[in-house]
């Protein structure tokens, strides 16, 4: 199993989240944490099932979920604004919700329970 070191840069509310270069090779996008967003995630921390709303802005953008080495879960293009997404059967832990429209980049915690 492979390690991931993350480096955490904090600029103007917003912290951004790479994965060092030392540690080539994990599949995580560059991620963009926001304290300014209008998703909403229900409930988080979660059995399995995660309600997000908000997606107003991110019709036609892309959702993936990532567990905590960088991998991708799975993902789908956003169509609603809102919908529901089921990670019963994983194991416990954070994983990250990425979403993507148009070059515009957001990351929301999803911890499973």
């Amino acid at each position: 199993m492979r390690s991931v070191v993350y480096i955490f840069f904090v600029l103007a509310g917003i912290v951004m989240l790479r994965p060092n270069t030392a540690y080539a090779g994990s599949s995580f996008p560059d991620l963009v944490w926001t304290q300014d967003s209008i998703i909403h995630i229900h409930p988080n921390p979660s059995n399995g099932p995660f309600e997000i709303s908000g997606l107003d802005l991110w019709k036609g953008g892309t959702l993936k979920v990532f567990n905590s080495i960088g991998q991708e879960i799975g993902g789908i293009e956003i169509s609603t604004v809102s919908l529901k997404i089921d990670l019963s059967g994983l194991p416990a832990g954070i994983y990250l919700m990425y979403l993507q429209i148009d070059g515009k980049k957001e990351v929301h915690r999803l911890v499973l329970k």
